[in-house]
């Protein structure tokens, strides 16, 4: 059983960016930098938030799709055995459910409890294993007294269906045959095992009995965290839609300069599509790029260094959904050797998350996005 843990990110009190203003304050050299690297969003490795806290057991056969609900996590009971079991509680619209998992690994399960009174949503496994009442083959009982004889009988037992595989007999105590459904998933079934089930192995059979429900946990996941990675998915295929057309001047470009900026556009019919606005002082220059999509920003990325002897060089990424940012991720470095050397470093630097959440201040660009000249 493999784990994974879940890693929150970095939150710096003090920011030398800061994704809560929408000012542009990354900076670069001289050098022309209007051209963007494609991979510019592909170069994140930013955690998803998300906490997958063990895979299938090999009981649960992996052809089987996990069960998904959402609900309110309730609490978490760590079980004191050798296995280090916690067991779930989730309120899934006024019902109360409790999952398990096997974590092996008892800091997993403090990441777990953080999520106490949050909304999730849970993947599991049902893993079902049952006491033989009556077997039937060819809609009769194998025995000639058997348990299950009207429909009311039916009734006080659960009922799965599934090909027997049975090749031992019992000996003084019950033993197992394995059913499998027609879902690709195995069950355990306990009996003692006849010849008579050995006769019909392979064949489609009807067990009813007392079922018992092991819900295994599979992953667990912040509700919010899968609507983030939703919209960063959408903002990877967009960008890489506009940045191809880019490439292939497939879009109007308009350029222009106001003040000490260097203004360029790309439009797409009517629909603004990209904005890169460069603007040099003192002994450094900024860019900024603005990735649009049904009128609305969806990505910026700032870059740039500015110094003398000492270059310190910048990339900040923010990600928004109805522009409003729900990432911003920043490196910075600073050294000698010039800005040309420090850029390619700067790329194995490690990112910080900063904080998000704003609005994007739409007013700050909005001559930019109409002027022709």
């Amino acid at each position: 059983m493999k784990n994974t843990h879940l890693v929150y990110a970095a939150i710096l009190a003090v920011l030398l960016l800061s994704c809560t203003k929408e000012k542009s304050t990354a900076t670069t050299t001289d050098e022309d930098t209007e051209q963007q690297e494609v991979d510019i969003l592909t170069e994140t490795a930013v955690d998803t938030e998300a906490t997958v806290i063990t895979e299938a057991t090999e009981e649960v056969a992996l052809k089987v799709d996990p069960i998904r609900i959402e609900g309110v996590l309730l609490s978490v009971e760590e079980a004191e055995d050798f296995w280090g079991t916690i067991y779930l509680v989730v309120d899934t619209t006024g019902t109360e459910m409790t999952l398990q998992n096997h974590t092996y690994n008892r800091e997993i399960n403090r990441t777990v409890e953080a999520l106490i009174n949050k909304t999730v949503e849970i993947k599991y496994y049902d893993q079902v294993t049952m006491e033989e009442v009556d077997l039937y083959h060819n809609d009769a009982s194998i025995y000639e007294d058997g348990m299950v004889n009207s429909e009311e009988d039916k009734n006080k037992w659960e009922m799965i269906e599934g090909v027997i595989n049975a090749t031992d007999l019992s000996g003084d105590l019950p033993s197992e045959y394995t059913l499998t459904k027609a879902d690709g998933s195995q069950i355990q079934i306990t009996t003692f095992v006849l010849d008579k089930h050995i006769a019909i192995s392979g064949e489609q059979v009807k067990v009813y009995g007392n079922a018992k429900h092991q819900y295994l946990v599979n992953s667990i996941l912040p509700l919010e965290d899968i609507d983030i990675e939703a919209q960063i998915t959408f903002i990877r295929e967009k960008f890489g839609v506009i940045e191809g057309k880019m490439q292939s001047d497939d879009y109007l470009f308009i350029e222009f300069d106001k003040g000490n900026q260097q203004v360029k556009r790309a439009m797409d019919g009517n629909q603004i599509r990209f904005l890169s606005v460069v603007e040099c002082e003192g002994h450094g220059c900024t860019t900024t790029s603005y990735y649009f999509w049904n009128d609305q920003l969806f990505f910026k990325f700032e870059e740039g260094g500015y110094g003398d002897d000492r270059t310190t060089v910048t990339e900040t990424r923010t990600y928004y959904q109805n522009e409003k940012s729900i990432r911003c991720i920043n490196r910075t470095l600073s050294g000698s050797g010039g800005y040309d050397a420090l850029k390619k470093q700067l790329a194995s630097e490690p990112q910080i998350t900063l904080p998000w959440g704003s609005v994007f201040d739409r007013s700050s660009i909005a001559d930019l996005l109409t002027q022709t000249n």
